[in-house]
Order: C-alpha cells, then sequence, then structure tokens
C-alpha cells in the first residue's frame, strides 16, 4: 500500500525514486491484479513496487540502465545502437534528477 506522506521524484510513466533513511529506492509501476498467479486479472489500479536499494544516484542509475537495455535490446540491431541508447537514457536520468534534486553537505 502506498503511503501519501512520502515524496518521490518522478522519473517516467514507469518508475520513481523514493528515500528511506538508509537507501535510495528505485520503484517502478504495476497493475493490480484481481486473485493470484500469472492468468489473474489486472484490476485496473496501480501502484508501485521496490525494485533495488542503492546508496548512490549513479548505482541506481546503473541499474534502471541495466533493466531499460534489456528490455530493449529486442529493438536494437547493433552494437553502436545499444551504446549510443545507453548514453541518452543515462543522460536523461541524470539531468532530470539534477533538475530535482539538491543534495546538502
Amino acid at each position: 500500500m502506498e503511503d501519501s506522506t512520502q515524496q518521490y521524484i518522478q522519473l517516467n510513466e514507469n518508475y520513481r525514486i523514493t528515500v528511506d533513511k538508509m537507501n535510495i529506492i528505485l520503484q517502478e509501476k504495476y497493475e493490480k491484479k484481481d486473485g493470484k498467479g500469472k492468468n489473474a486479472v489486472g484490476t485496473g489500479e496501480y501502484d508501485y513496487k521496490d525494485l533495488g536499494y542503492f546508496g548512490s544516484l549513479d548505482h541506481l542509475v546503473k541499474s534502471l540502465i541495466k533493466r531499460e537495455v534489456i528490455k530493449s535490446i529486442s529493438e536494437v540491431d547493433s552494437l553502436e545502437k545499444v551504446v549510443t541508447y545507453i548514453k541518452d537514457v543515462e543522460r536523461s536520468i541524470k539531468k532530470h534528477l539534477n533538475e530535482k534534486v539538491v543534495i546538502h553537505n
């Protein structure tokens, strides 16, 4: 169940970042199911599940890039396009985070 008081940074329609006392948490949107099992019917309601806990934004970004590359590998037909895609995703994520995150020393 989502805590409505918890703050987060929405990266895109599928991913967001939140924090706890010790970690930066990557979350992915999912559709809730009516029942259990792979054949359960979607309810039309959405929530977020934790994908990983990270000690730094760099580690989170690398993990997210890896997930996205694996998902899209079937759409990419050359190593050059994979490298370009990875760099584009990394730049986009870092730009978005730099606009939203202020780190206090």
